[in-house]
């Protein structure tokens, strides 16, 4: 398995320009801007449970739902804490990160996960 066989969800707050990049460079990515404009977190979680895809979100509020309101994760979410970015560098910085292998695999495939990317770091949480 690789990159190219897992599925995105783009959070309403992930930039368009990011997500026809991601799809330019090979990966499944959904939108809710594009599906289901409007919906709430929580309904959020529950279509990306459901459709097994990995929300890719720059809204810190997923982060309480499932940590402190134990409302049941999806597959796996990345929160972006990106300061001063284009519209392309979070696709960019996502694509770096799998390129040069600090993201596992193995972890985004077997376990369900919780990713914080910044401009300087990046951290994932088995949750």
């Amino acid at each position: 398995m690789d990159i190219f066989s897992l599925n995105f969800l783009a959070d309403e707050n992930f930039p368009l320009p990011s997500v026809k990049l991601l799809r330019v460079n090979g990966l499944k990515v959904r939108s809710i801007i594009e599906e289901h404009p409007s919906i709430a977190d929580v309904d959020v979680l529950n279509f990306a449970a459901k459709e097994n895809l990995i929300i890719l979100t720059f809204d810190k509020d997923f982060g309480e739902l499932i940590f402190k309101k134990k409302i049941s994760p999806p597959r796996g979410i990345f929160l972006f804490r990106l300061q001063n970015f284009s519209p392309e560098d979070p696709a960019l910085v996502l694509l770096d990160l799998f390129r040069d292998n600090s993201i596992n695999l193995n972890v985004l495939i077997n376990t369900k996960f919780f990713g914080v990317i910044s401009n300087s770091s990046f951290r994932l949480e088995k949750i």
